[in-house]
């Protein structure tokens, strides 16, 4: 997200009891991160714990995989479709590449999907 222009700090962790901070602020926004290195099922895992460390927050997942984007969309629906307090903006960077920016309340439009 630095290369491309985006103002990026990591936030440390700290050593307080149960106290649970975001991985970093971009653009004073806080954000999770998550690599995703397996398979699809990953995807929700990961999805799913980024979200219960804050249920407002903005995830980055960085696939480098081979998982598809239709794959990806499908696991982040259902993670959602479980939690409808879950909100924030999503965004997933395939290999490094192909960034795509997405929002939680697109996925709950029915029969619309980015």
């Amino acid at each position: 997200m630095a290369r491309q222009g985006n103002s990026v700090y990591l936030t440390p962790e700290p050593g307080r009891y149960k106290e649970r901070v975001p991985d970093a602020i971009v653009n004073g926004v806080p954000f999770e991160f998550r690599n995703i290195t397996g398979k699809c099922r990953q995807v929700e895992q990961e999805f799913s714990d980024a979200k219960t460390k804050d249920k407002a927050a903005n995830v980055f997942m960085n696939i480098d995989s081979d998982i598809e984007m239709h794959e990806v969309r499908r696991r982040i629906v259902m993670v959602l479709d479980r939690h409808s307090d879950y909100t924030g903006e999503i965004v997933v960077s395939f290999q490094g590449r192909n960034i795509h920016f997405w929002d939680t309340g697109i996925f709950r439009q029915k029969n619309t999907l980015p």
